[in-house]
């Protein structure tokens, strides 16, 4: 009797080990899974920013060279410059993209936005050549932002503000906004904020005065509709 009770159970203890053997070949199969797609991901994630890098290097080029089309003569290409500064906007768009992907400030992202910077740069001093001798009325706005940790806040919060109050004048005026970046490595840059004696981040500077510090939306909207 002993005998049997002892005996009996030698089966279930077979049942458990094979339920063990099968769940914990199910978890490594899982995990395995899991590794295999995380890498297809970690790819598909590389090529699409190293995909979108090229084509950024595409359009700085090509648009720099629009840029120096339209210097040739000014007052015969506004359309081209209205049109000009759009895609100098949608490309910003795309750096933002890098940006969220592999940081603001990655190596890569800082590169690209050099050339990025001289092209605003460069559109700015045109649209306002532009405004002097052509007749034109357009709104031109540096955004003096920075991305280091004691002004991100307040950098982010004044971008905001500008993307609100340019669409609320989209149908009245034409705003031309330059993002510029005051940490950026680029004696231009400087030379620009010393220029309009920018001691403060953020800053803006509207048809060449200086608003220093953040400027919330009453402020902006206010004065904007007095120029």
């Amino acid at each position: 009797m002993i005998k049997h009770e002892i005996y009996s159970h030698y089966p279930e203890r077979r049942i458990n080990v094979t339920k063990y053997v099968a769940v914990f070949s199910m978890a490594t199969l899982i995990f395995i899974i899991g590794i295999i797609f995380g890498q297809a991901l970690i790819s598909s994630k590389q090529s699409t920013i190293v995909s979108t890098q090229k084509e950024i290097s595409l359009e700085l080029a090509d648009l720099e060279l629009q840029t120096e089309f339209i210097q040739r003569s000014p007052c015969n290409a506004t359309t081209a410059l209205n049109n000009l500064g759009e895609k100098i906007d949608k490309l910003g768009t795309k750096i933002i993209f890098l940006e969220n992907q592999i940081g603001k400030n990655d190596p890569t992202i800082l590169e690209l936005k050099k050339p990025y910077t001289l092209l605003m740069i460069r559109h700015y001093m045109l649209s306002e050549i532009i405004n002097a001798q052509c007749g034109t009325n357009n709104t031109l706005i540096i955004f003096v932002y920075s991305n280091k940790q004691e002004y991100i806040s307040d950098s982010e919060k004044q971008g905001y503000v500008i993307d609100y109050v340019k669409k609320k004048f989209l149908n009245t005026k034409l705003i031309n906004v330059y993002s510029i970046a005051a940490d950026i490595e680029l004696e231009m840059t400087q030379t620009l904020l010393q220029f309009y004696n920018v001691n403060k981040i953020p800053s803006l500077i509207i048809n060449e005065k200086l608003y220093s510090g953040f400027q919330d939306k009453d402020t902006l909207e206010g004065i904007l509709e007095s120029i």
